[in-house]
């Protein structure tokens, strides 16, 4: 049987059909980079705020646990982990101010670069049913120095005051 030339090979048809199911399946794949690079983000954001807010109540535990009931409102606590993070005097928690400003800058880098930024709400008061010397702190943390507040994380705990 003879093979007849015109008739062998891909006609040009045939080449446009692959190359568009060819790209349709790049653009596909390359449409989950952007769902990543945020699933990504967010998870950074929720890392961060996580580290700060057990900073924080860590910090507010220890305080309450040796300083009187009436100054823990008035309390600060300094960041931890100076052989990480170098801190300056922005960094130090403060209740009931409003929003503030915390900057991670790497202690490897001497302070100088700023790692990662984000802003807080911390809220400490005595518990309403206050019969058992405990308070209340809420964390209000939004991610990066600046942009939307729509979508806060939201931290809560609640501490006693065995202090004098």
């Amino acid at each position: 049987m003879k093979r007849n030339r015109e008739n062998s090979g891909f006609t040009l048809v045939e080449i446009a059909l692959a190359i568009m199911v060819i790209s349709m399946g790049m653009l596909a794949v390359f449409s989950l980079f952007p769902a990543g690079m945020h699933a990504n983000k967010h998870a950074i954001d929720d890392t961060y705020a996580a580290m700060f807010a057990e900073e924080v109540f860590y910090g507010y535990r220890a305080q309450a646990s040796v300083n009187s009931w009436d100054s823990i409102a008035n309390l600060t606590v300094p960041s931890r982990s100076p052989e990480k993070w170098a801190y300056t005097a922005q960094q130090i928690v403060r209740p009931n101010r409003g929003m503030q400003t915390v900057q991670y800058r790497p202690a490897a880098l001497g302070g100088e670069a700023i790692d990662y930024a984000l802003r807080y709400d911390l809220v400490v008061q005595p518990h309403p049913a206050n019969t058992d010397n405990r308070a209340y702190a809420i964390l209000t943390i939004w991610p990066g120095e600046v942009g939307p507040t729509n979508n806060p994380i939201r931290f809560y705990t609640e501490f006693f005051n065995t202090g004098s």
